[in-house]
Protein backbone atom coordinates (compact mmCIF):
# COMPACT_ATOMS: atom_id res chain seq x y z
CA UNK A 1 0.00 0.00 0.00
CA UNK A 2 1.17 3.45 -0.81
CA UNK A 3 0.25 4.58 2.75
CA UNK A 4 2.70 2.19 4.58
CA UNK A 5 5.64 2.69 1.77
CA UNK A 6 5.48 6.45 2.50
CA UNK A 7 5.99 5.73 6.11
CA UNK A 8 8.15 3.38 5.31
CA UNK A 9 10.54 5.67 2.82
CA UNK A 10 9.86 8.93 5.53
CA UNK A 11 11.37 6.51 8.29
CA UNK A 12 8.13 6.33 10.44
CA UNK A 13 8.21 3.05 10.98
CA UNK A 14 10.48 0.80 13.03
CA UNK A 15 12.20 -2.37 11.55
CA UNK A 16 12.36 -5.77 13.41
CA UNK A 17 15.38 -4.75 15.57
CA UNK A 18 13.52 -1.38 16.78
CA UNK A 19 10.13 -3.63 17.68
CA UNK A 20 12.62 -6.86 19.41
CA UNK A 21 14.22 -3.56 21.67
CA UNK A 22 11.05 -2.58 22.84
CA UNK A 23 10.05 -6.04 23.89
CA UNK A 24 13.29 -6.39 25.48
CA UNK A 25 12.37 -3.16 27.54
CA UNK A 26 9.42 -4.29 28.78
CA UNK A 27 10.52 -7.67 29.87
CA UNK A 28 13.96 -5.99 31.32
CA UNK A 29 11.69 -3.72 33.27
CA UNK A 30 9.16 -6.80 34.71
CA UNK A 31 13.03 -8.16 36.04
CA UNK A 32 13.66 -5.20 37.69
CA UNK A 33 10.58 -4.83 39.23
CA UNK A 34 10.83 -8.64 40.33
CA UNK A 35 14.41 -6.84 42.35
CA UNK A 36 12.00 -4.64 44.11
CA UNK A 37 9.31 -6.41 45.54
CA UNK A 38 12.44 -8.87 46.32
CA UNK A 39 13.90 -6.30 48.69
CA UNK A 40 10.56 -5.32 49.62
CA UNK A 41 9.73 -8.38 50.87
CA UNK A 42 12.92 -8.94 52.77
CA UNK A 43 13.24 -4.98 54.47
CA UNK A 44 8.94 -5.28 55.35
CA UNK A 45 9.47 -9.07 56.38
CA UNK A 46 6.48 -10.39 54.12
CA UNK A 47 6.10 -12.99 51.42
CA UNK A 48 7.17 -11.94 47.44
CA UNK A 49 4.35 -11.16 45.48
CA UNK A 50 5.51 -9.39 42.54
CA UNK A 51 4.07 -6.14 40.67
CA UNK A 52 2.96 -6.60 36.84
CA UNK A 53 4.34 -4.51 34.15
CA UNK A 54 1.43 -3.58 31.80
CA UNK A 55 2.02 -1.34 28.48
CA UNK A 56 -0.90 0.22 27.00
CA UNK A 57 -0.97 3.42 24.57
CA UNK A 58 -0.10 3.05 20.85
CA UNK A 59 2.74 0.53 21.46
CA UNK A 60 0.57 -2.04 23.20
CA UNK A 61 -1.95 -1.45 20.32
CA UNK A 62 0.81 -1.98 17.49
CA UNK A 63 -0.43 1.38 16.26
CA UNK A 64 3.58 3.42 17.45
CA UNK A 65 5.72 5.33 15.05
CA UNK A 66 9.32 5.13 15.52
CA UNK A 67 9.34 8.64 17.60
CA UNK A 68 6.67 7.11 19.89
CA UNK A 69 7.35 6.80 23.45
CA UNK A 70 6.04 3.75 25.34
CA UNK A 71 3.35 4.35 27.91
CA UNK A 72 3.72 1.57 31.09
CA UNK A 73 2.11 0.96 34.31
CA UNK A 74 3.19 -0.97 37.08
CA UNK A 75 -0.19 -2.89 38.53
CA UNK A 76 1.15 -3.68 41.69
CA UNK A 77 -0.69 -5.82 45.11
CA UNK A 78 -2.26 -3.87 48.16
CA UNK A 79 1.16 -4.24 50.31
CA UNK A 80 3.05 -2.51 47.74
CA UNK A 81 2.84 1.80 48.86
CA UNK A 82 2.75 4.14 46.38
CA UNK A 83 5.73 5.70 48.46
CA UNK A 84 7.61 3.12 48.27
CA UNK A 85 7.54 2.66 44.12
CA UNK A 86 7.92 5.89 43.68
CA UNK A 87 10.93 6.29 46.15
CA UNK A 88 12.50 3.05 45.43
CA UNK A 89 12.42 1.87 41.85
CA UNK A 90 14.02 5.13 40.34
CA UNK A 91 16.91 4.40 42.61
CA UNK A 92 17.17 0.85 40.59
CA UNK A 93 16.72 2.69 37.29
CA UNK A 94 19.69 4.86 37.91
CA UNK A 95 21.88 1.45 38.29
CA UNK A 96 20.64 0.86 34.84
CA UNK A 97 21.50 2.06 31.29
CA UNK A 98 18.86 5.30 31.84
CA UNK A 99 19.76 8.15 30.24
CA UNK A 100 17.34 10.68 31.58
CA UNK A 101 15.50 10.12 34.62
CA UNK A 102 12.52 11.98 36.05
CA UNK A 103 9.84 11.70 38.92
CA UNK A 104 6.64 13.61 38.46
CA UNK A 105 4.71 13.49 41.88
CA UNK A 106 2.43 16.70 41.04
CA UNK A 107 0.01 15.41 38.27
CA UNK A 108 -3.06 14.16 37.86
CA UNK A 109 -1.72 10.28 37.46
CA UNK A 110 2.07 10.64 39.06
CA UNK A 111 4.71 9.41 36.62
CA UNK A 112 8.20 8.35 35.98
CA UNK A 113 9.75 9.52 33.08
CA UNK A 114 13.18 8.24 31.73
CA UNK A 115 14.61 7.14 28.45
CA UNK A 116 16.11 3.38 28.48
CA UNK A 117 17.95 2.32 25.02
CA UNK A 118 16.75 5.42 23.15
CA UNK A 119 13.06 5.00 23.95
CA UNK A 120 11.34 7.40 26.06
CA UNK A 121 9.28 5.99 28.59
CA UNK A 122 6.60 7.04 30.92
CA UNK A 123 5.63 4.77 33.97
CA UNK A 124 2.82 5.19 36.34
CA UNK A 125 1.69 3.24 39.26
CA UNK A 126 -1.65 0.92 40.05
CA UNK A 127 -2.44 -0.46 43.97
CA UNK A 128 -4.84 -3.05 43.68
CA UNK A 129 -6.76 -3.83 46.57
CA UNK A 130 -5.44 -7.96 45.62
CA UNK A 131 -2.80 -8.95 47.36
CA UNK A 132 -1.57 -11.33 44.84
CA UNK A 133 -1.70 -10.77 40.94
CA UNK A 134 -1.26 -13.95 40.16
CA UNK A 135 -3.25 -14.42 37.86
CA UNK A 136 -3.53 -10.87 37.02
CA UNK A 137 -7.19 -9.84 37.44
CA UNK A 138 -9.38 -8.69 34.51
CA UNK A 139 -8.59 -4.70 34.51
CA UNK A 140 -12.01 -4.14 33.01
CA UNK A 141 -13.98 -5.32 35.88
CA UNK A 142 -15.51 -2.63 37.44
CA UNK A 143 -15.78 -4.17 40.75
CA UNK A 144 -11.51 -3.58 40.51
CA UNK A 145 -12.30 0.00 41.61
CA UNK A 146 -13.74 -0.59 44.65
CA UNK A 147 -12.11 1.20 47.58
CA UNK A 148 -9.02 2.11 45.21
CA UNK A 149 -8.17 6.15 45.37
CA UNK A 150 -9.00 8.76 42.53
CA UNK A 151 -4.90 8.91 41.57
CA UNK A 152 -4.98 4.83 41.02
CA UNK A 153 -8.42 4.80 39.10
CA UNK A 154 -7.01 7.65 36.30
CA UNK A 155 -3.76 5.58 36.33
CA UNK A 156 -5.78 2.56 35.28
CA UNK A 157 -8.08 4.21 32.56
CA UNK A 158 -5.11 4.21 29.97
CA UNK A 159 -4.72 0.31 30.38
CA UNK A 160 -8.70 -0.35 30.23
CA UNK A 161 -9.24 1.82 27.62
CA UNK A 162 -6.55 -0.63 25.51
CA UNK A 163 -7.77 -3.61 26.93
CA UNK A 164 -11.67 -2.76 25.69
CA UNK A 165 -9.96 -1.60 21.76
CA UNK A 166 -8.56 -4.61 21.97
CA UNK A 167 -12.01 -6.46 22.65
CA UNK A 168 -13.76 -4.30 20.54
CA UNK A 169 -11.96 -4.98 17.28
CA UNK A 170 -11.89 -8.63 15.51
CA UNK A 171 -8.83 -10.05 14.72
CA UNK A 172 -8.75 -10.02 11.43
CA UNK A 173 -9.34 -6.23 11.81
CA UNK A 174 -6.19 -5.48 13.99
CA UNK A 175 -3.39 -5.24 11.92
CA UNK A 176 -6.23 -2.77 9.00
CA UNK A 177 -6.66 -0.70 12.29
CA UNK A 178 -3.12 -0.57 13.28
CA UNK A 179 -1.98 0.81 9.64
CA UNK A 180 -4.45 3.21 9.17
CA UNK A 181 -3.80 4.76 12.78
CA UNK A 182 -0.28 4.86 12.37
CA UNK A 183 -1.44 6.98 9.21
CA UNK A 184 -3.62 8.87 10.80
CA UNK A 185 -0.70 9.41 13.30
CA UNK A 186 1.70 11.02 10.91
CA UNK A 187 -1.04 13.03 9.26
CA UNK A 188 -1.90 15.13 12.53
CA UNK A 189 1.50 15.54 13.75
CA UNK A 190 2.55 16.87 9.62
CA UNK A 191 -0.18 19.21 9.77
CA UNK A 192 0.43 20.41 13.05
CA UNK A 193 -2.45 19.07 15.42
CA UNK A 194 -1.28 16.44 17.33
CA UNK A 195 -1.32 17.94 20.66
CA UNK A 196 -3.76 17.32 23.97
CA UNK A 197 -2.36 20.31 26.13
CA UNK A 198 -3.02 23.25 23.14
CA UNK A 199 -6.60 21.76 22.32
CA UNK A 200 -6.20 19.27 19.65
CA UNK A 201 -6.15 15.47 19.62
CA UNK A 202 -3.62 13.29 21.26
CA UNK A 203 -2.83 9.57 20.23
CA UNK A 204 -5.68 7.79 22.63
CA UNK A 205 -8.14 10.28 21.22
CA UNK A 206 -7.56 9.53 17.78
CA UNK A 207 -7.45 6.07 18.49
CA UNK A 208 -11.13 6.55 19.87
CA UNK A 209 -12.35 8.71 16.88
CA UNK A 210 -10.72 5.77 14.64
CA UNK A 211 -12.84 3.37 16.77
CA UNK A 212 -15.98 4.95 16.46
CA UNK A 213 -15.35 5.00 12.40
CA UNK A 214 -14.68 0.91 12.69
CA UNK A 215 -17.74 0.44 14.94
CA UNK A 216 -20.08 2.68 12.18
CA UNK A 217 -18.60 2.08 9.15
CA UNK A 218 -20.87 -0.71 7.79
CA UNK A 219 -17.79 -3.77 6.62
CA UNK A 220 -17.80 -7.11 6.54
CA UNK A 221 -14.15 -6.75 6.26
CA UNK A 222 -11.57 -3.55 6.75
CA UNK A 223 -8.79 -2.62 4.96
CA UNK A 224 -6.08 0.29 5.68
CA UNK A 225 -7.15 2.27 3.03
CA UNK A 226 -11.07 1.48 3.32
CA UNK A 227 -10.75 2.62 7.01
CA UNK A 228 -9.20 6.14 6.44
CA UNK A 229 -11.39 7.35 4.03
CA UNK A 230 -14.36 6.36 6.30
CA UNK A 231 -12.31 7.86 8.78
CA UNK A 232 -11.91 11.39 7.22
CA UNK A 233 -15.09 11.18 5.75
CA UNK A 234 -16.79 10.77 9.25
CA UNK A 235 -15.37 13.20 11.06
CA UNK A 236 -14.98 15.99 7.55
CA UNK A 237 -18.80 16.19 8.18
CA UNK A 238 -19.11 15.75 12.37
CA UNK A 239 -21.61 17.94 13.73
CA UNK A 240 -19.92 19.17 17.23
CA UNK A 241 -20.92 19.05 20.08
CA UNK A 242 -22.62 15.85 19.29
CA UNK A 243 -20.83 13.52 21.71
CA UNK A 244 -18.76 10.62 20.45
CA UNK A 245 -19.19 7.63 22.39
CA UNK A 246 -18.07 4.09 21.79
CA UNK A 247 -20.37 2.37 24.10
CA UNK A 248 -23.81 2.63 26.18
CA UNK A 249 -22.43 4.90 29.35
CA UNK A 250 -23.04 3.36 32.99
CA UNK A 251 -23.86 4.89 36.09
CA UNK A 252 -21.48 3.55 39.42
CA UNK A 253 -24.04 0.73 39.66
CA UNK A 254 -24.13 -0.55 36.40
CA UNK A 255 -27.09 0.84 35.18
CA UNK A 256 -27.64 3.07 31.95
CA UNK A 257 -27.47 6.57 31.65
CA UNK A 258 -27.47 9.14 28.83
CA UNK A 259 -24.54 11.90 28.33
CA UNK A 260 -26.56 14.57 29.15
CA UNK A 261 -26.80 12.97 32.52
CA UNK A 262 -22.95 13.55 32.73
CA UNK A 263 -22.86 17.54 33.77
CA UNK A 264 -18.99 17.18 33.51
CA UNK A 265 -18.96 17.18 30.26
CA UNK A 266 -21.80 19.57 29.01
CA UNK A 267 -19.38 22.33 28.06
CA UNK A 268 -17.25 20.46 26.27
CA UNK A 269 -16.81 22.04 22.48
CA UNK A 270 -15.71 18.56 21.20
CA UNK A 271 -17.14 15.54 23.48
CA UNK A 272 -15.33 12.69 23.01
CA UNK A 273 -16.08 10.54 25.92
CA UNK A 274 -13.74 7.50 26.78
CA UNK A 275 -15.47 4.15 26.76
CA UNK A 276 -14.79 2.80 30.66
CA UNK A 277 -16.15 4.19 33.67
CA UNK A 278 -15.41 6.73 35.64
CA UNK A 279 -15.61 8.56 31.84
CA UNK A 280 -12.65 11.36 31.26
CA UNK A 281 -12.94 13.65 28.46
CA UNK A 282 -10.45 12.79 25.29
CA UNK A 283 -10.09 16.63 24.26
CA UNK A 284 -11.02 18.38 27.80
CA UNK A 285 -9.19 21.80 26.25
CA UNK A 286 -10.19 22.18 22.99
CA UNK A 287 -11.49 25.89 22.24
CA UNK A 288 -13.63 27.44 19.36
CA UNK A 289 -10.03 28.43 17.54
CA UNK A 290 -8.69 24.65 17.83
CA UNK A 291 -12.21 23.45 16.81
CA UNK A 292 -11.61 25.16 14.06
CA UNK A 293 -8.23 24.16 13.04
CA UNK A 294 -9.25 20.72 13.42
CA UNK A 295 -12.29 21.41 11.30
CA UNK A 296 -10.44 22.53 8.54
CA UNK A 297 -7.51 19.87 8.57
CA UNK A 298 -10.16 16.69 9.06
CA UNK A 299 -12.11 18.64 5.72
CA UNK A 300 -8.51 19.37 3.63
CA UNK A 301 -7.85 15.66 4.75
CA UNK A 302 -11.08 14.66 2.97
CA UNK A 303 -11.17 16.24 0.13
CA UNK A 304 -8.00 14.76 -1.07
CA UNK A 305 -9.17 11.18 -0.60
CA UNK A 306 -12.45 11.46 -2.15
CA UNK A 307 -10.70 13.13 -5.11
CA UNK A 308 -8.98 9.71 -6.25
CA UNK A 309 -9.46 6.42 -6.88
CA UNK A 310 -5.76 4.64 -6.31
CA UNK A 311 -3.13 5.46 -3.78
CA UNK A 312 -0.40 7.10 -6.06
CA UNK A 313 2.48 8.74 -4.72
CA UNK A 314 1.64 12.18 -5.37
CA UNK A 315 -1.88 11.83 -4.13
CA UNK A 316 0.07 10.41 -0.51
CA UNK A 317 2.61 13.10 -0.53
CA UNK A 318 0.05 15.72 -0.70
CA UNK A 319 -1.99 14.28 2.28
CA UNK A 320 0.71 13.67 4.41
CA UNK A 321 2.91 17.04 3.05
CA UNK A 322 4.01 19.25 6.19
CA UNK A 323 1.92 22.51 7.31
CA UNK A 324 3.82 25.24 6.93
CA UNK A 325 2.83 27.23 9.54
CA UNK A 326 6.03 30.16 9.32
CA UNK A 327 4.27 30.94 5.66
CA UNK A 328 0.49 30.44 6.11
CA UNK A 329 -0.43 33.62 8.07
CA UNK A 330 0.31 37.35 8.14
CA UNK A 331 0.33 38.47 11.78
CA UNK A 332 1.47 36.26 14.60
CA UNK A 333 1.79 36.25 18.06
CA UNK A 334 4.99 35.07 19.73
CA UNK A 335 5.01 33.99 23.44
CA UNK A 336 8.10 33.84 25.27
CA UNK A 337 9.18 32.46 27.97
CA UNK A 338 13.08 32.68 29.97
CA UNK A 339 14.08 30.40 32.20
CA UNK A 340 17.16 30.21 34.43
CA UNK A 341 17.95 26.35 34.22
CA UNK A 342 17.69 23.82 31.94
CA UNK A 343 15.31 22.04 33.89
CA UNK A 344 12.87 24.67 34.14
CA UNK A 345 13.12 25.13 30.67
CA UNK A 346 12.34 21.47 30.09
CA UNK A 347 9.23 22.07 32.88
CA UNK A 348 7.85 24.91 30.98
CA UNK A 349 7.73 23.31 27.93
CA UNK A 350 4.60 21.22 28.91
CA UNK A 351 3.38 23.83 31.71
CA UNK A 352 3.17 26.77 29.23
CA UNK A 353 1.62 25.03 26.19
CA UNK A 354 -1.31 23.89 28.82
CA UNK A 355 -2.10 27.50 28.94
CA UNK A 356 -2.37 28.37 25.79
CA UNK A 357 -6.16 27.22 25.14
CA UNK A 358 -6.53 30.50 27.96
CA UNK A 359 -4.97 32.65 25.35
CA UNK A 360 -6.73 30.99 22.52
CA UNK A 361 -9.71 31.46 24.66
CA UNK A 362 -8.62 35.11 25.42
CA UNK A 363 -8.37 35.68 21.44
CA UNK A 364 -11.99 34.64 20.95
CA UNK A 365 -12.71 37.64 22.55
CA UNK A 366 -11.80 40.49 20.22
CA UNK A 367 -14.01 40.65 18.00
CA UNK A 368 -11.06 41.85 15.16
CA UNK A 369 -9.78 38.09 15.29
CA UNK A 370 -11.27 35.90 13.20
CA UNK A 371 -9.30 32.87 13.45
CA UNK A 372 -6.19 31.80 15.31
CA UNK A 373 -4.20 28.60 15.03
CA UNK A 374 -1.67 27.44 17.79
CA UNK A 375 1.35 25.90 16.63
CA UNK A 376 2.52 22.50 18.37
CA UNK A 377 5.92 23.07 18.05
CA UNK A 378 7.85 24.88 20.92
CA UNK A 379 11.43 25.87 19.70
CA UNK A 380 14.06 26.07 22.37
CA UNK A 381 17.19 28.31 22.85
CA UNK A 382 19.88 29.61 25.14
CA UNK A 383 20.96 33.14 25.87
CA UNK A 384 24.55 34.22 26.91
CA UNK A 385 24.05 37.64 28.67
CA UNK A 386 27.07 39.95 29.87
CA UNK A 387 25.37 42.46 32.11
CA UNK A 388 22.58 43.03 34.58
CA UNK A 389 21.12 45.59 31.91
CA UNK A 390 21.44 43.05 28.92
CA UNK A 391 19.32 40.14 30.97
CA UNK A 392 16.48 43.09 32.13
CA UNK A 393 16.38 44.09 28.29
CA UNK A 394 15.62 40.36 27.10
CA UNK A 395 13.36 39.74 29.44
CA UNK A 396 11.68 42.54 28.33
CA UNK A 397 11.37 41.36 24.81
CA UNK A 398 14.58 43.50 23.59
CA UNK A 399 17.05 42.63 21.73
CA UNK A 400 20.43 44.16 20.65
CA UNK A 401 21.49 44.47 17.08
CA UNK A 402 24.97 44.96 18.96
CA UNK A 403 25.06 43.32 22.54
CA UNK A 404 29.04 44.38 23.10
CA UNK A 405 27.22 47.69 23.33
CA UNK A 406 26.17 46.92 27.05
CA UNK A 407 29.42 45.78 28.62
CA UNK A 408 31.39 48.69 27.63
CA UNK A 409 29.25 50.64 28.90
CA UNK A 410 27.86 48.46 32.12
CA UNK A 411 29.60 46.24 34.56
CA UNK A 412 30.23 42.82 33.79
CA UNK A 413 27.40 40.47 35.47
CA UNK A 414 27.40 37.39 33.22
CA UNK A 415 24.81 34.43 32.93
CA UNK A 416 22.23 32.64 31.23
CA UNK A 417 18.91 32.34 30.06
CA UNK A 418 16.94 29.36 28.60
CA UNK A 419 14.49 30.35 25.77
CA UNK A 420 11.09 28.79 25.23
CA UNK A 421 9.00 30.02 22.11
CA UNK A 422 5.49 29.44 21.05
CA UNK A 423 3.62 30.57 18.15
CA UNK A 424 -0.32 31.56 17.40
CA UNK A 425 -0.75 32.83 13.95
CA UNK A 426 -4.14 35.00 13.00
CA UNK A 427 -6.13 35.87 11.19
CA UNK A 428 -7.85 39.28 10.83
CA UNK A 429 -11.30 40.74 10.14
CA UNK A 430 -10.63 43.34 7.54
CA UNK A 431 -12.12 45.81 9.97
CA UNK A 432 -8.97 45.93 11.68
CA UNK A 433 -7.01 47.31 8.96
CA UNK A 434 -6.64 51.19 9.39
CA UNK A 435 -6.08 52.62 5.30
CA UNK A 436 -3.90 55.27 6.96
CA UNK A 437 -1.94 53.96 9.85
CA UNK A 438 -2.26 49.84 8.69
CA UNK A 439 -3.23 46.83 11.16
CA UNK A 440 -4.64 48.32 14.37
CA UNK A 441 -5.21 45.37 17.04
CA UNK A 442 -5.57 46.31 21.04
CA UNK A 443 -4.30 42.80 22.77
CA UNK A 444 -3.09 44.68 25.82
CA UNK A 445 -5.67 42.78 27.60
CA UNK A 446 -5.62 39.86 26.60
CA UNK A 447 -1.97 40.00 27.16
CA UNK A 448 -2.07 40.84 30.59
CA UNK A 449 -4.42 38.40 31.45
CA UNK A 450 -2.62 35.21 29.68
CA UNK A 451 0.55 36.75 31.38
CA UNK A 452 -1.23 36.51 34.88
CA UNK A 453 -3.09 32.97 34.04
CA UNK A 454 0.64 31.79 33.62
CA UNK A 455 2.15 33.54 36.45
CA UNK A 456 -0.39 32.46 38.90
CA UNK A 457 0.95 28.50 38.10
CA UNK A 458 5.09 29.66 38.73
CA UNK A 459 6.40 28.31 42.45
CA UNK A 460 8.90 29.89 44.14
CA UNK A 461 11.62 28.22 42.68
CA UNK A 462 9.76 30.27 39.19
CA UNK A 463 10.78 33.13 40.81
CA UNK A 464 13.02 34.70 37.88
CA UNK A 465 10.91 33.13 35.26
CA UNK A 466 10.25 35.64 32.87
CA UNK A 467 7.11 35.33 30.58
CA UNK A 468 5.79 37.83 27.49
CA UNK A 469 4.17 38.17 24.33
CA UNK A 470 4.87 39.64 21.47
CA UNK A 471 3.47 40.41 17.93
CA UNK A 472 5.37 39.41 14.78
CA UNK A 473 5.43 39.35 11.40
Amino acid sequence: MAWVQYLTDQGALEDGQAVAKRAYIVEHLQALLDKFTARLAIQFHMSHEPCRIVPFGSYAIGSHLRASDMDLVCIAPHQVEPFTFFQQFPQILKSESIQVLEVIHRAPVPIIKFIMDNIPCDMSFVRLRATTLDPLPNLLDDALLEGIDDVDMRSLDGPRVNLYIAKLVRRQDREALSSALRCIKYWAINRGIYGKPIGYLNGGTWTLLLCKTYLTSNRMEHTSSQLLFDFFNQWAHWEWPKPVLLDQLHDHDGQPIEFEQLPEFQDDLMPIITPCYPYKSGNPYATQFSKKVLQRELQRAYAIVAATTNETPQFVTKLFKPFSFDRQYKHYLNIIMFCESTKQQEKWKGKLAACIPKMLQLLDTNEMITFAHAWTECSTSVYAYRTQEEFLDLTRGVFADNPTDYYRANDLNPGTLFRLDYYIGLELSPLAIDPIHGTVLDLISQTEQFIQEVQSKMQKSDQNTKVLVKAVK
